[in-house]
């Protein structure tokens, strides 16, 4: 059996939690639900921009989107929410290319 492969456009966000592992060695308690909190408002705001998290890395993760607009304003709209307490400090970054998708045999 052979996996089959598309390339397709797509545009990827990447997010990332400032300092996490410093938070985590200072108040471990406390590093968790600032990953809870950012993890649950991600997942609203990507469903809203018609996203999808592709996976998480740790503190971070990985979301595709189809359009440029649309990642640009959930990036938007989570910074500014992630300014609100519990405050939670957020790198983000945005890159489109073309993007080689395999599905693998089942």
């Amino acid at each position: 059996m052979h996996s089959t492969s598309t390339r397709k456009l797509a545009v990827i966000m990447f997010t990332d939690i400032v300092g996490y592992t410093a938070m985590m060695e200072q108040n471990e308690v406390e590093a968790l639900e600032k990953v809870e909190h950012y993890k649950q408002l991600q997942k609203e705001k990507v469903n809203q921009f018609s996203g999808e998290i592709f996976k998480y890395l740790g503190d971070g993760s990985l979301v595709l989107f189809e359009s440029v607009y649309h990642a640009v304003e959930c990036a938007l709209e989570m910074q500014l929410i992630f300014q609100i307490y519990p405050k939670v400090p957020v790198r983000i970054g945005i890159h489109t290319g073309e993007v080689l998708f395999t599905c693998l045999p089942k």
